[in-house]
Order: C-alpha cells, then structure tokens, then sequence
C-alpha cells in the first residue's frame, strides 16, 4: 500500500536493526511510522543515515509498555502493517539482575501491546522479529539449522532468549486468534550500518568491535582468538529486505523464518577481509589465551549456518551483500559519520 497514506509501523525503528528496515523501506516507496523511546526524535545520525527518504518516515515517542499510548496509535494513524523490532537485550547477568521488571515488560507487554494495536487496527500483516539466539548451541557446526529445529525450547535460559521464544509463540497464536497475518524472523548475526551501542543494547558484534579498535582507536596490530570461530554474518540491509519481504508474500506465512545470509565466514575471513578495504591498514597475530588479546573470543554459542530456504520459496528473499562487500559499505558508512562529526 505505498503512497496512498496508510502506513507500517516500525517499533525500537532507531535502533541497528530498526533503522536499517526504516530505510529499507522508506527507498521501496513506503510510508513509515517509526517509533522510538529517545525524547526529540530519532537523532542525527538516523537522519544522516536515512538521507533523502527520510522525508517518507513520519517519527513518534511512544513506551510500548504504555497500552493506552500504544492502542492511540490506531486512533491517529491509518496503519496496515507492524514490524516489531524493538527489543531491550541484557548484556550481562548483572544487568537481569538489577532490571528484571524493565526487561521483561519491555520484551512481553511490548509484544502484547503491539500485537493488541494489531488486532485493533485491523493490520495486515504483522512481523516479529525474533532472533537466531532461541537456537542456543547447536550439536553439529557444521549442520545448518532448520527453523524446525527443537533447540529453542530445549536450551531456553536467559531472559532474552526466553521472551524471544515466548513471544514467537504469542505471534503465532495471534494469528490463529484473529484475522491477521503475523509471522517471526529469527534474525542472525547481524552486523553493518547504524550498528552502535544504545541505552537497550550494549553488547556490540565481533565485526563492530574490530573496526572499533581499528578505525576509531588506531590500532595497527591486534592480537585476537579463536581465529576459526564461525557464524553467518550478515549485511543489516540484506536482513532488512528479507524482513520486508514478509509484507506482501502471499498469504499464508510460515509462523517463523530464518534471516540470515546462510553462509558461514570465520573471525579469520572477517579480519582477512578488513584488511583488504583500500585505506584500511593494520596487522594481526593470533594468541592462545584471553587474556594476551585485545580482541577477547566472543564464542558462548556455537552453531552451524541458519538455513534460509524457507525464506528463498516462500518470501523470494536472496542475499545481495557477501562479506567483502559488506564490510566495504560498513568501513565507507563508519568514515562518513565520523568525518561528518555524527558518531562515534
């Protein structure tokens, strides 16, 4: 439905994810809804990123914890589709710890509250964005995993991965429930632009954590571990247009789909592939222990590659971005904001 004035809302759309399917769809012609907890707006480095669309996405501040401020929404706003993507993610135990209500009523009630502006609003479709971390570890690394695989229910621990599941299941029964079409995209291992921390997601990715050290502290040489270590890395835009694409693929949906690039790359092919960027120059070695490298392991979870061909038949969705091009057009973003003084 673009440009007739209806349009798809987009929750937590300031965020890494969020922005990117912001964009995504602003550059389709669609009109967006996006909101955001941030007082004031988006801020300046969305609207840098969102350039010459950002004139297609209108902005509100809204608690989606908050039903009546949600159920509003259906008031003032002709909306026909809803891209839940805002999500708080703990970064610690310490951090569940100490804000256990906060979490859990930002990542259940904000579900409920959209899904019950859903059904209010008389959506048509309806999109969770869920995660590949429901997975937890897988016995085969070099298996793919199926979305039919039972990890998620049998490894579930952890308020993040708990109400990720928890909701994919809400979503799903929704959708048995009233006339709506809703389904979840277990997004993995995202990384590029609009990636940096924010007050509900601090642990940043592998590939965000070394150009850090890179381009924003000037390290010529790091020392880093676990060079084998595998995941699917992929392009933030590519999981964006496989999110969209959810929009107007011919009823019905499956209840989940895997977003992924589906194909694994290593820390050494990352660091292989930074270097290769023209203007990019730094060396490395690898180390044994944590505690001698700059760049510590980020290996709690091994599995193998997300397979995506459920979202192949069914949403018509395939890769554009393989990792050097991917990491090129996140280097030339990072250089770009950080001249322009926008970030970090």
């Amino acid at each position: 439905m673009k440009g007739d004035g209806s349009k798809v809302l987009v929750s937590g759309a300031s965020g890494f994810i969020g922005a990117n399917i912001v964009r995504c769809l602003a550059e389709k012609g669609y009109s967006v809804l996006g909101t955001t907890r941030r007082e004031g707006g988006p801020g300046p480095l969305v609207n840098d990123y969102l350039g010459g669309v950002g004139n297609r996405v209108a902005w509100i501040t809204c608690d989606l914890r908050d039903s009546e401020a949600v159920m509003n929404l259906a008031e003032d706003y002709d909306i026909w589709g809803i891209i839940h993507a805002a999500v708080f993610t703990p970064a610690s135990r310490d951090l569940e710890q100490t804000r256990s209500r906060d979490i859990l009523e930002s990542n259940l009630m904000g579900t409920v509250n959209t899904l019950e502006l859903a059904k209010e609003a008389a959506v048509g479709r309806y999109i969770y964005i869920s995660s590949s971390g429901v997975y937890g570890s897988s016995g085969n690394p070099d298996e793919s995993v199926l979305e039919s695989s039972p990890t998620p229910y049998l490894q579930a621990s952890g308020f993040y991965r708990t109400t990720k599941i928890a909701c994919e299941r809400l979503t799903e029964y929704y959708c048995s429930l009233f006339p709506m079409t809703t389904t979840s995209m277990r997004v993995g291992a995202p990384y590029g632009c609009m990636e940096r921390p924010t007050s509900s997601r601090q642990r940043m990715g592998p590939i965000h954590r070394l150009l850090e050290l890179i381009l924003t502290k000037g390290r010529d040489r790091l020392r880093v571990r676990e060079l084998e270590y595998t995941r699917d890395w992929t392009f933030a835009m590519d999981t964006a247009r496989c999110i969209i694409s959810g929009l107007t693929a011919p009823a019905p949906l499956s209840s989940v789909y895997n977003v992924t690039c589906g194909i694994d790359s290593s820390l050494k092919d990352i660091l292989t592939t930074i270097q290769s960027v023209p203007g990019v120059d730094f060396e490395w070695e690898e180390v044994e222990d944590n505690e001698d490298a700059d760049f510590p392991d980020n290996v709690g979870i091994r599995r193998g590659p997300l397979n995506i061909e459920k979202a192949r038949k069914e949403l018509g969705f395939e890769p554009k971005y393989d990792l050097p091009r991917g990491i090129k057009a996140y280097i030339n973003w990072w250089k770009g904001v950080t001249e322009k003084g926008l970030w970090p």
